[in-house]
């Protein structure tokens, strides 16, 4: 693939993982308003024979339940179609910017695993940068202060004759 190929074949892929998620988000949007309409009018008609006013208190307390339910089911479901098509995209735009050198080499060698540091090693480094900074804004904050009734004095280089 030419240099000038690239990046209308990253933007065509894009447009088609773009394009595809956002059918699938409009239709799964479209599935949800239905199942809202429906869940309405089964309640309205158990609305009707309600006739006492526990009734209509369990009645409110399932409903909510049930359209809360539907709600974070819904909300899931699109989390996941999004997270999805991030991660398509991101893989899509990471293979396109290699370059086609280093792709040939990763392909051809073994990937060596770094070296896990010690869990003692990485909270004492934490524990030193923290205490760094500690001492720097304790060190900010104390400015030496005048006594009361002292008179301050410029500072000379000279020493008194």
């Amino acid at each position: 693939m030419t240099k000038s190929q690239k990046p209308s074949e990253l933007g065509r892929h894009l447009y088609e993982l773009n394009s595809e998620a956002l059918q699938h988000f409009t239709q799964m949007q479209r599935e949800n308003l239905q199942q809202y309409f429906d869940l309405n009018v089964q309640y309205l008609e158990k609305l009707q024979q309600t006739r006492d006013l526990r009734g209509l208190l369990e009645l409110q307390r399932d409903y909510n339940e049930t359209l809360m339910r539907g709600m974070m089911e819904a909300f899931e479901a699109n989390t996941s179609l999004l997270r999805e098509a991030l991660q398509g995209s991101g893989s899509v735009i990471r293979e396109a910017m290699t370059p086609e050198e280093e792709v040939a080499t990763a392909e051809s060698k073994p990937k060596a695993k770094a070296k896990p540091k010690a869990k003692s090693e990485v909270k004492t480094k934490a524990k030193r940068k923290t205490k760094a900074k500690t001492k720097a804004r304790t060190t900010k904050a104390k400015k030496p202060e005048a006594e009361p009734g002292a008179e301050t004095a410029p500072a000379t280089d000279q020493q008194p004759t």
